[in-house]
């Protein structure tokens, strides 16, 4: 009955997909940028909270006419964050000339818009895991990757509600950057891991470790904790000294850094709101 009553508002301009059996994010995206017409996407689902003035909001920043085009990010729920724009560009810039995008932007795709054509291309790409449905790490940044141009809007557009572990699996995520890094040797030989390297630390210890201690149960963090030991002992302290990222005296760097070192890890993000 919702959907005939949304039928009838939108006419012709809504499409109904329907499923004959349960299938994962990343199929259920493929099949609706298969469909898509607009110049834009943007990826909402059942967990996305927006005003009524959000489609004035994305109408007036496709104006930016780039490739992607982020707004802040804000998480309700079991993590609250409020995520101000880290690194902005009001005007269209060529991404190849400001790989700052790759460490600055927001791990989630969900405050993003996409060229629709952009999403045509790599949504056939296959990727070895499926995506976590809040935070799309492989097709966030194979976005990036295709993309040419990127900017970003300044207003709070959506707020995405992370309920609980059966929409955002922390130790998967860890393991979805790792097949990040792969797609990469695979695909792009010759990119500069270190930015991603850097946005890969920052979204593992500043929000992902947050969400896990204050909401997790002791199993998952006892696990996840021992995940960030290792990531610590392995490549993490070598990086702080070598990483420019971590070296430039920013203060989400130097918030990074100490509290990461000090294990400390539930006041990152606080500190960053």
């Amino acid at each position: 009955s919702i959907v005939d009553e949304f039928k009838g508002k939108f006419e012709n301009k809504l499409k109904i997909l329907f499923n004959t059996k349960r299938i994962s994010r990343l199929e259920a995206v493929k099949k609706a940028v298969q469909v898509a017409e607009g110049e834009y996407c943007v990826l909402l689902s059942v967990s996305s909270i927006f005003h009524n003035s959000m489609v004035d909001n994305l109408i007036e920043a496709s104006k930016r006419d780039s490739d992607i085009i982020e707004f802040r990010a804000r998480l309700r729920g079991v993590v609250r964050h409020d995520g101000a724009l880290r690194k902005q560009y009001d005007k269209s810039v060529e991404i190849n000339k400001h790989k700052d995008i790759y460490a600055y932007t927001y791990p989630f795709d969900f405050n993003k818009m996409f060229k629709t054509k952009l999403l045509k291309e790599i949504t056939p790409l296959k990727w070895n895991l499926t995506l976590n449905s809040k935070f799309s790490i492989q097709l966030l940044y194979t976005a990036l990757l295709s993309a040419s141009t990127y900017s970003t809007y300044d207003r709070k557009i959506i707020r995405m509600k992370v309920k609980n572990y059966n929409t955002f699996n922390p130790l998967k995520m860890v393991k979805e950057w790792e097949e990040m890094f792969k797609f990469i040797e695979i695909y792009k030989k010759d990119f500069d891991l270190e930015p991603l390297r850097y946005a890969m630390y920052f979204t593992t210890f500043a929000i992902t470790n947050q969400y896990v201690h204050e909401n997790g149960a002791k199993v998952l963090i006892d696990k996840f904790e021992k995940v960030l030991k290792t990531l610590l002992n392995t490549e993490f302290k070598g990086i702080l000294k070598t990483n420019k990222y971590f070296n430039n005296s920013s203060k989400e760097s130097e918030i990074v850094k100490k509290r990461s070192l000090e294990g400390e890890y539930r006041k990152i993000l606080k500190e960053l709101n």
